[in-house]
């Protein structure tokens, strides 16, 4: 697992991919960023995927969030984390409204994954209380307890 940052477009809620050429465009300002083969490369070492007409880095640090809404921002573009917290820098992020939707569809599914995660605990608890009652009748029974 671990924590993506995506760089993305989207218009009223729907994602628009960055094209290769968007992306020329918002790394052409910083002499550092090379973009080969679907991979951004920063001063020749691997930093951003692009896959799905996005960017994404797994577990970024303050320099990688500050570096990609820097291209975000050359791009009219945004960066977003997994929570869908949009960056306006290292310290400050807010819910865009385009992922406002997103963001209550994921407290739904956490709820209702919440409901069921109880209710199977509940199920097994008494799963294992019913076994061992029926091992205390065995024994009695059996006469091993008295």
């Amino acid at each position: 697992m671990g924590y993506h940052v995506t760089i993305l477009k989207t218009e009223a809620g729907e994602p628009i991919s960055l094209t290769r050429e968007v992306i020329l465009k918002g790394i052409k300002n910083f002499p550092k960023f090379t973009f080969v083969d679907n991979t951004v490369y920063r001063n020749g070492e691997f930093f951003l995927d692009y896959s799905n007409g996005e960017l994404w880095l797994k577990n970024p640090d303050e320099k990688d969030l500050e570096d990609m809404i820097s291209i975000a921002n050359n791009i009219g573009a945004r960066v977003r984390g997994d929570e869908y917290e949009t960056y306006e820098s290292c310290e400050r992020f807010f819910i865009h409204p385009d992922d406002e939707v997103l963001v209550e569809k994921a407290k739904v599914e956490s709820e209702s994954i919440r409901k069921k995660t109880k209710r199977n605990q509940f199920i097994l608890n008494a799963s294992i209380f019913s076994f061992f009652l029926c091992l205390v009748f065995f024994f009695k029974f059996m006469g091993w307890l008295e």
